[in-house]
């Protein structure tokens, strides 16, 4: 049985493509790179990909955060690309550190709350 592959057509926002592409196409090829699972394709100003529907939801997610900081800072590098990659994982990272703060600061407000500090005035 063959899986169906899913197509999707992106297009760049209105950012340099030089800036997206980088030179000889370095960018693009480190974003080629981080979707090995995928086909992904540039003709002028349009991306075309080929994989799996949730590959394909991930490289959207991916290229509008690179779109995101190309528009806002006007230029990107291979580094925040490698820091924009590993993002999700960080994100994860830095919710479970949130749960656990906000989990600590519940129980000291619900012991503060069954044991209230005396006043001594």
């Amino acid at each position: 049985m063959c899986k169906k592959l899913a197509e999707k057509e992106l297009f760049l926002p209105s950012i340099d493509p030089i800036e997206f592409f980088g030179p000889n196409n370095v960018k693009f090829k480190f974003v080629q790179s981080k979707f090995p699972k995928l086909k992904i394709m540039s003709r002028g100003n349009m991306l075309k990909a080929v994989g799996s529907d949730n590959e394909l939801q991930r490289l959207d997610d991916f290229l509008t955060l690179i779109f995101w900081h190309i528009d806002k800072y006007h230029s990107i590098t291979l580094q925040q690309l490698e820091r924009i990659a590993l993002g999700k994982r960080m994100h994860l990272i830095f919710k479970k550190r949130m749960e656990m703060f906000w989990f600590l600061v519940r129980v000291e407000i619900k012991s503060q709350l069954e044991h209230p500090i005396k006043k001594l005035w």
